[in-house]
């Protein structure tokens, strides 16, 4: 039974309410009008994540010492652009260094280049046709892989077709919802953002937290520490074991192969070792195993006995380095590193290829918020201190003039 007027207390909380459902219904309407560019933004957003601390923070540094002059606004603009322009480029690199390494010579690289700039049909076939001969040749070398079903010379003349006329390519994206290039374009133009703004968001987003000033800058280094120790883990360790891999075939087959026409290439095994790296329960023994074995069968008993002794030892090297280096960076690694496990098989289910980027942002970030806010509800883990041992007033770590500029966070 209700007792007294009721209306004070409707004054008192119907504006709450009113305004708490018009912000969950503007959220609700945007999340309808993004839906479409989900998977962009959030790969966008995954890479600046995973990438700002090693790409992002070290070109805003420099440039603040180059250029101290500029407003801090376009200087971090432009450190945002020229991050976005590295990071393609790094992408793009294996792709264009196993072209160069199949044409040979700068002349034929040039013609090949200018012919798909002016969209040369005998140009874009020798493209598509020398990604198949590199296919087939790795098929030859690893036939476990099935790299023939993938349909990758198909795909990179697609690609090269649409990114040639990026106009049509959006307009059928708008369309149709489809189309690789355009995907990746809005990727692209969103990390950008990311990266400039990325640091602005988070800031604004831990003021609202329960978290003190003290907490929040720990909370930055835990994200800092974790990031580090998964480009460790995943993107330092796939290079340099591809590198490695590479290095000793291409030295065996020149040292020790007798018969000439036995050849097994640098590139592209250091491109397959490394990819294979980077995919969970699957180790590059079956990079140097298939090709111990390929020697073995063409009578270079020594050569496959060397080589496979050779990438073991290496292979085993670089694992007891990486360890080191891991527990230098962090410290709480084994439950890190299962959650890596899962997020890179559960992100490639979920997205394919765009899932070992997406997976571990999501590692990133689970562990990232759990380690600052499970120990304010009853954790067992030692409240952080402050960067200066002192209180909840304590200073702001030096170097920190902007709030943006304070912690190493991409998004």
């Amino acid at each position: 039974m209700m007792h007294g007027d009721p209306q004070p207390i409707l004054r008192r909380w119907l504006p709450h309410v009113l305004m708490l459902g018009a912000i969950v219904a503007s959220i609700v309407l945007l999340a309808y009008v993004v839906a479409p560019l989900f998977e962009p933004i959030l790969l966008a957003a995954a890479l600046a994540m995973l990438t700002s601390p090693v790409v992002f923070e070290p070109i805003d540094r420099l440039f603040t010492r180059w250029f101290p002059r500029v407003e801090q606004a376009l200087r971090r603009r432009m450190a945002g652009v020229v991050a976005t322009a590295l990071l393609a480029v790094a992408i793009v690199t294996p792709l264009a260094l196993l072209v160069v390494a199949a044409v040979g010579s700068v002349s034929d690289v040039l013609d090949l280049g200018l012919g798909i700039v002016m969209r040369s049909p005998e140009q874009l076939d020798r493209i598509e046709e020398l990604v198949r001969t590199e296919v087939v040749r790795l098929d030859e070398l690893f036939p476990k892989l099935r790299l023939g079903e993938v349909g990758i010379a198909e795909g990179v003349r697609r690609f090269l077709a649409e990114a040639l006329d990026m106009s049509s390519a959006f307009l059928s994206f708008i369309a149709s919802g489809t189309g690789a290039v355009a995907q990746l374009a809005l990727a692209i133009i969103a990390l950008a953002f990311f990266y400039v703004e990325g640091p602005r968001i988070v800031r604004a987003t831990l003021h609202y937290s329960p978290l003190r000033e003290d907490q929040q800058t720990a909370l930055l280094r835990t994200h800092r520490a974790t990031v580090l120790r998964l480009l460790n883990d995943t993107v330092a360790t796939a290079v340099a074991k591809g590198v490695l891999l590479g290095g000793i075939i291409w030295l065996v087959t020149r040292l020790l192969v007798v018969d000439a026409g036995v050849e097994l290439p640098f590139l592209p095994v250091a491109i397959v070792a490394g990819v294979i790296t980077l995919l969970p329960l699957v180790g590059v023994t079956v990079v140097w195993l298939p090709l111990a074995g390929f020697l073995w069968t063409r009578g270079e008993h020594v050569a496959a006995v060397e080589l496979a002794i050779l990438c073991w030892g290496g292979n085993f090297l670089l694992d007891n380095v990486r360890e080191r280096i891991s527990r230098r960076i962090d410290e709480g690694s084994s439950w890190r590193s299962f959650l890596l496990f899962v997020g890179l098989v559960g992100g490639l289910l979920s997205y394919g290829m765009k899932g070992l980027i997406i997976g571990p942002m999501a590692v990133v970030l689970v562990s990232t918020v759990c380690s600052a806010w499970l120990p304010l509800y009853g954790g067992d883990r030692e409240e952080p201190e402050p960067p200066d041992g002192g209180g909840d007033d304590a200073a702001e770590p030096s170097g920190a003039d902007d709030p943006d500029d304070a912690g190493p966070v991409g998004v």
